[in-house]
């Protein structure tokens, strides 16, 4: 269950970056992956540059502040949804361009991930972003906007 942390999900990607002999690598993210990419600003040494679209740097502490705040984001961190929520939270992230792949995505997430990867984040698992950002050498670009958020 580590690996259903922001430490572990940056861990798991550095881990298949090495067995597929990836030494150096740019970095491009988009919305929770941009979180996994500053995780891996202080763990993988080849990060040539990073680039995050639609999540901002966050305080240790402060998760909540990196995504808007929408009910229908309330199914992210539940365990188990039932196809309405599967059908709102889709809408409340991709609008009407989410394709079937990714309901299918959102069906089949163990069940453990949701949970533990929200009870995980006000417990300071992770690199204070704002931080490291603002400490780091790698070069970073930011690309933030509302997007398909609704």
């Amino acid at each position: 269950m580590k690996t259903y942390t922001r430490p572990g999900l940056a861990d798991a990607v550095i881990e298949l970056l090495e067995r597929i002999g990836v030494a150096q690598a740019a970095v491009f993210s988009w919305s929770f992956g941009g979180h996994i990419g500053i995780e891996m600003m202080t763990r993988f040494p080849g990060l040539l540059g990073l680039m995050i679209s639609g999540s901002p740097p966050v305080s240790q502490h402060a998760m909540v502040q990196g995504f808007h705040s929408l009910p229908q984001m309330g199914a992210a961190g539940k365990a188990v949804l039932s196809p309405a929520e599967v059908e709102a939270f889709l809408f409340a992230i991709f609008g009407d361009s989410a394709e079937p792949f990714l309901r299918d995505a959102v069906i089949r997430t163990d069940p453990r991930f949701r949970k533990r990867l929200f009870d995980a984040a006000p417990s300071g698992a992770g690199v204070d972003q704002r931080e490291v950002v603002e400490s780091s050498p790698i070069p970073l670009a930011v690309v933030n906007g509302i997007g398909q958020y609704r």
